[in-house]
């Protein structure tokens, strides 16, 4: 072994071949990164994506009325809108993604 592993041994840095072993223990985040699905993989039924685009489309209109009122909150509801037009066309939930439950 080399003077400089010594030392790093010393203050309680292990070298990398050493810490090989620890991909198998169950308590290792690196064994959750595995077991991730691809990011925006669909998560939601037909029933929820079409609750999302009627939604959608809620927002679209508000956002028709609302510019008469605030440009901000007309580009406000427009971006909301647009995201769950994409959750919906995309069949993926934001809050699923989080580990939240939803009903649709």
């Amino acid at each position: 072994m080399s003077v400089l592993r010594l030392g790093l041994r010393k203050i309680g840095v292990a070298h990398m071949e050493d810490q090989a072993h620890l991909g198998s223990m169950p308590g290792n985040p690196r064994q959750h990164i595995k077991n991730m699905k691809p990011i925006f993989s669909p998560n939601i039924s037909n029933k929820g994506r079409l609750f999302r685009g009627f939604g959608a489309l809620l927002f679209f209109i508000g956002a028709w009325f609302a510019f008469d009122v605030s440009m901000g909150f007309g580009l406000g509801l427009v971006a909301c809108g647009g995201f769950v037009l994409f959750e919906a066309l995309r069949g993926w939930c934001a809050f699923r993604a989080c580990g939240i439950k939803t009903r649709l």
